[in-house]
């Protein structure tokens, strides 16, 4: 820091000045002292501000790494910052070194005193509540009974005698018990024989048509097309595991053929897929969100520029849009459709929803802002997101802090808040609109009006670099999208439902790690849109998607929403019931 404060006079010049001006002279040095002091003490307070948002990141990705991945905090009816993650004491650390040394202690403890712990004690209450009860085998399954005979008796033709007094033994019961086995898969080669017959007085040749496939010119038949689709977009099993897999059963198919096999399925999808997409946008609100997928492309031109390319993948994306108005007394109205993209922009979703009218329940992303400037869509933001973040940083705060303290204080008052709300959603879950928006009117507009008001304060009392004071902030900014739920009752408090959507896609990934081309990406976002769909209906998908592969080719455009699945039953798909006139959408 530049040292500007004047140099004081020697002794003779101080004499030799009238005492008027020492005295001014000695005002300014010390005013002087005094601004190199409070910029001093700026300095000071930005970097242990900044200190302590690192310290709190390291937690948040300590609590990640270790903690439960659940957005709840333990003990939420007491003082939330009294229980820090793994028992940091980050206030106990003098610098920097001794904070990592004394983190990497902590961790060290935490995961003897795991090994050391014995293995019949309760590791939480809930554990030490559960009693291990045997559940009955399901009652479905084949029973195959095999009785064992006592040694002592032999049987006369239907009469069983001792063996020890040659007296008649009677029969007083029997002792059951069950046990489950497996029976391997395995395949089998469906030969279709078409005879050909020729008249004997016009030469014409007579012979029946050829069976259509569920890929053209394929070997692959509808039940193997539906149990590889499930194996990698529900099981998440790559598909070369799965060329292992039907190895040991003594088929060897290659993995490229089964990547062929599954581009030309989700491609053949398109009749079922325009009618999902139809159904998503057709309702009063919709939810959105997006999450990555990398496709390999070629390097070249375009590709080049990009990014995020790694290992000649391109990081690209999933567009996700989900109707769901179960909550509402809708339930039949499930459906999520996946859009593929190059890219994350704010072009994209302005693209897909350029035809729609109504609300879309999405996460803050910026992307989503272009949408929203005509007024015909409007946002209702997710309080999940909002909730998740105050989460993280109760969890990251500690008790030996002191800013920590107060931060954990006022967000674990938030929190309950929150929680309060979300208590009103569970209890009118399953309502009809008109009730539901009766009783968020009554009940949940005071709450969060009251909510909004304690926010406004407790900015005022907070610094604004915090931690708590951005999120707070965040909040206040989408306020009017954060509060649009409380007067509609078609609406959700949170984007929950496309999360869950997304899930298996994040899930998959791991272990298939990337599309091989684009046209890969969009028959994925094909396949991944019909098994959430399913699911969402209560299909087990791999029978349904079997009834799908049977039916669909060469199937007429008029006769295809009755394979959608609200138009199929779960019992009409195991084959347990019959098949009911399919209804609209």
């Amino acid at each position: 820091m530049k040292n500007t404060i004047p140099p004081l006079p020697d002794r003779t010049n101080l004499c030799a000045k009238p005492v008027e001006a020492v005295v001014d002279y000695l005002v300014e040095h010390d005013a002087s002292l005094r601004r190199q002091i409070d910029t001093a003490n700026q300095r000071i307070n930005s970097v242990l501000e900044d200190n302590e948002r690192l310290r709190r990141l390291l937690l948040q990705a300590t609590g990640r790494m270790f903690g439960p991945r659940r957005d709840a905090v333990a003990g939420a009816s007491e003082d939330v910052s009294t229980q820090p993650m793994l028992g940091l004491d980050l206030g106990s650390c003098d610098s920097d070194s001794a904070f990592v040394a004394g983190l990497q202690d902590r961790v060290a403890d935490a995961v003897n005193d795991a090994q050391g712990a014995p293995a019949s004690e309760p590791q939480n209450a809930y554990s030490a509540k559960r009693a291990w009860v045997r559940k009955n085998l399901p009652l479905h399954l084949k029973r195959e009974i095999q009785r064992y005979w006592p040694e002592g008796l032999a049987f006369e033709g239907a009469d069983a005698i001792c063996r020890t007094c040659n007296a008649t033994a009677r029969p007083i019961g029997e002792d059951r018990c069950e046990q489950l086995e497996y029976i391997p898969a395995q395949f089998k080669v469906i030969v279709h024989a078409r005879p050909k017959f020729v008249c004997a007085c016009c030469n014409k040749v007579l012979q029946a048509k050829a069976p259509l496939r569920p890929v053209a010119q394929g070997s692959i038949g509808p039940a193997l097309a539906a149990h590889m689709l499930t194996s990698k977009f529900e099981r998440h099993m790559p598909l070369n595991r799965q060329s292992k897999q039907y190895s040991s059963l003594g088929v060897d198919i290659s993995t490229s053929l089964l990547s062929n096999w599954t581009l030309k399925l989700g491609l053949s999808l398109a009749p079922l897929l325009k009618h999902i997409r139809a159904h998503v946008f057709a309702g009063p609100k919709l939810h959105a969100d997006d999450t990555r997928l990398r496709v390999l492309r070629n390097r070249t031109g375009e590709d080049t520029r990009r990014m995020h390319i790694s290992n000649g993948a391109c990081t690209d994306y999933l567009w996700v849009y989900a109707r769901h108005d179960g909550n509402a007394g809708h339930p039949h109205t499930r459906a999520v459709w996946f859009e593929y993209s190059q890219g994350r922009g704010s072009q994209y979703p302005t693209e897909h929803l350029k035809d729609y009218r109504g609300f879309v329940q999405c996460d803050a992303y910026g992307g989503f802002n272009e949408t929203f400037r005509s007024g015909q869509r409007r946002p209702v933001y997710c309080w999940a997101h909002f909730r998740r973040k105050l989460t993280d940083l109760v969890k990251a705060d500690t008790a030996a802090s002191v800013r920590g303290l107060a931060g954990s204080s006022i967000a674990g008052e938030a929190l309950e808040r929150i929680r309060k709300l979300y208590a009103i959603e569970k209890r009118i879950r399953g309502l009809l609109p008109d009730e539901r928006e009766r009783v968020r009117r009554a009940e949940s507009i005071p709450l969060l009006r009251q909510f909004g008001h304690w926010v406004k304060q407790k900015l005022d009392i907070l610094a604004r670099r915090s931690a708590l004071a951005e999120i707070f902030m965040y909040l206040l900014k989408r306020w009017r999208g954060f509060i649009r739920y409380a007067r509609n009752g078609w609406l959700e408090m949170d984007n929950n439902h496309v999360e869950n959507a997304i899930r298996p896609v994040a899930v998959g990934r791991h272990g298939w790690l990337f599309a091989g081309s684009e046209r890969g990406a969009r028959a994925a976002a094909a396949i991944y849109s019909l098994i959430a769909t399913a699911k969402a209906h209560g299909h087990n998908v791999e029978p349904y998607l079997r009834v799908v592969f049977e039916r669909l080719p060469g199937m007429a455009e008029q006769d295809v929403p009755s394979l959608l699945p609200w138009n199929l039953s779960p019992e009409v798909v195991a084959g347990t019931a019959v098949e009911p006139t399919a209804k609209a959408a």
